[in-house]
């Protein structure tokens, strides 16, 4: 809302002693009265146990008024987000007796005030809830359409990475399996670059784009996905940064082909399949920080841009300081023969169930939900950079913040590696010493935890006895004890066990707290620390495979290594470029003239 119109704003009353500004509720109360409108608004719309309701506007602060009159819901929120401009008339309706439940805040502090109320809890339930004021909907503020836009998108993103992170077993032992190789973060590639970087996807129109990219080849600082390194380097054209993100075996396949050439940066996410950096003998840089739970090594580093390697790589190119970012493969789309990928990849239609985006020619083109999702994470990405970031495929998904452009002028220069080493022999021995120190402070923590959790089971037995009956009354006291100890010492580490059983956790969460016999409590309790059980094993097996390949790892700098324990090693995680990179470190290890047989 603009200044001139606050200006030319003025407080009505209409017949039933409801005040309001003329300009943001224009009629919405002239023939009835806000009590009448807001009640039907509660009764439909609002009233749902355990829900967080995020309103956008109040109504020149009428809605919450009146919001406040009704019996909340158990465990239900009201986060009202108001304009700057309407914002101090909102607080003057609120009154002393104002709900706890009611929350009104400013755009630029909703975030926050969202994580005080537990956002992450209502998200996991599938209880969050976006609605508009009677203004926001009407549409006639623009600001508040914006609002409603910006928040809705915030809420999607971080629904997605939350949900996204609740199986992730897979993720979390390849994260911990790469902490021997991930030794170089990213960080040192941040502001290093200017000029024009371009973005390579895996997208149907790649192709179309090959000759133009391998003619100015010379004046563009190319960022390829890993997926598509073979077809470049087929086409003669050499990437300046690969960059890889999935954890999954499929990943590995399609991008191996890295492997072969140390010329081209490698930077990949902390739980890329741990198959491609532990044979990768060129730079490599690792995304985000190194341990999974907090530590003091965990050394300042650039985000992981989610959910997938395109938005990596454009969150990588910001970084790095470009002053001009065009995309190519980067479609979000379907082409009009199903292809999906640059390397003839297909999928089957059915136009009566496909989702459905807008390209730049404005045309309708058919995508997938991920596709779908990952438009409103670019936009979310490039919005604060428009004007800079461009499409060069007008057959593109249309994504806010990013226009379309053909064959631009490139001026400027190619990126040029800061002088950057690989991390020497001594480097190398240092950084694996102190991730085993690490593993091992981090699995006597773990360790002390499932300790905890089953005295804590034993505890809750014999507080509620065999029937649920309360009985030990010390064993009450015991429990505390253990929940604060989990809660405070073991801070650090707990989160990593919920989330890993994070299932269980939020079948806990639907549970309601109040009004639950002793037997209800036992139970809730039993399956309260089960699920931090099953949680703490499920890491501790991942530390105890990582502290394993460090062992392995470190036994190839010894003077003597069992070379025979190696290469089954290598073997068993299917990682044969392994023994490459260690005869090169050894060539003249008279080891390794006694093993050629083995090696081969």
């Amino acid at each position: 809302m603009s200044d001139d119109s606050q200006h030319q704003a003025s407080i009505q009353t209409n017949q039933f002693g409801d005040s309001y500004i003329d300009v943001v509720n224009q009629k919405h109360f002239q023939n009835q009265s806000a009590a009448d409108i807001y009640r039907q608004i509660f009764d439909t719309s609002l009233n749902q146990k355990n829900t967080l309701y995020v309103i956008v506007g109040t109504d020149s602060g009428l809605f919450i008024k009146h919001l406040n009159q009704y019996p909340a819901p158990e465990k239900t929120q009201y986060l009202f987000i108001e304009l700057d401009l309407i914002h101090p008339i909102a607080i003057n309706q609120l009154t002393d007796q104002q709900l706890a439940n009611c929350h009104i805040t400013l755009p630029v502090d909703w975030e926050e005030q969202a994580e005080k109320l537990d956002l992450d809890h209502y998200i996991y339930n599938d209880k969050v809830k976006i609605i508009k004021s009677l203004a926001a909907n009407d549409g006639h503020i623009p600001d508040y359409e914006e609002l409603f836009r910006q928040v809705k998108s915030k809420l999607d993103a971080i629904h997605h990475e939350l949900i996204s992170t609740t199986s992730q077993t897979d993720f979390l032992k390849n994260r911990l399996l790469n902490t021997v190789d991930n030794i170089l973060p990213a960080k040192h590639l941040e502001g290093t670059a200017s000029g024009t970087a371009i973005i390579l996807g895996a997208g149907p129109s790649l192709a179309e784009h090959l000759p133009w990219i391998k003619e100015n080849e010379d004046k563009l600082t190319i960022i390829a996905v890993s997926r598509i390194y073979q077809q470049l380097t087929n086409e003669g054209i050499t990437p300046d940064i690969v960059i890889s993100v999935d954890p999954f075996e499929i990943n590995y396949q399609n991008s191996k082909a890295l492997l072969a050439s140390n010329s081209t940066v490698f930077v990949h996410s902390n739980h890329v399949s741990p198959k491609l950096p532990a044979q990768r003998d060129g730079l490599s840089f690792y995304l985000d920080s190194l341990f999974p739970w907090e530590s003091s090594k965990n050394r300042e580093n650039l985000e992981n841009h989610g959910p997938t390697v395109t938005h990596s790589a454009l969150g990588l190119a910001i970084a790095m300081g470009f002053d001009e970012f065009l995309l190519s493969g980067v479609d979000y789309c379907y082409a009009e023969t199903g292809q999906t990928h640059a390397d003839g990849a297909k999928v089957n239609i059915d136009p009566t169930n496909a989702p459905t985006v807008e390209t730049y020619t404005g045309k309708i083109a058919f995508t997938d939900k991920n596709l779908q999702m990952g438009v409103k994470y670019l936009a979310e990405i490039a919005e604060p950079y428009t004007g800079k970031v461009f499409n060069l495929n007008n057959n593109a998904a249309r994504v806010a913040g990013i226009d379309y452009k053909s064959n631009p002028d490139i001026s400027g220069t190619k990126w040029q590696l800061p002088e950057i080493d690989k991390a020497t022999t001594k480097q190398q021995l240092d950084h694996l010493n102190m991730v085993k120190k690490e593993l091992a402070k981090a699995r006597a923590s773990y360790n002390e935890i499932l300790k905890l959790s089953k005295d804590a089971i034993r505890f809750n037995d014999s507080l509620h006895g065999k029937k649920g009956i309360k009985q030990d009354f010390k064993s009450q006291q015991k429990l505390d004890k253990i929940e604060q100890k989990l809660n405070s010492k073991y801070k650090g580490y707990t989160s990593l066990a919920q989330l890993v059983a994070s299932r269980e956790f939020l079948r806990l969460l639907n549970q309601d707290s109040n009004n639950r016999t002793a037997e209800h409590e036992h139970r809730w309790l039993d399956n309260y620390y089960n699920a931090y059980l099953k949680g703490t094993l499920v890491v501790l097996d991942a530390i105890e495979a990582a502290q394993k390949n460090a062992d392995y790892r470190l036994q190839e700098y010894k003077p003597k290594p069992k070379v025979d324990v190696l290469i089954d090693h290598w073997k068993k995680l299917d990682i044969p470029g392994r023994s490459c990179i260690w005869i090169n470190a050894h060539a003249d290890s008279t080891e390794i003239n006694n093993q050629q047989e083995l090696l081969k």
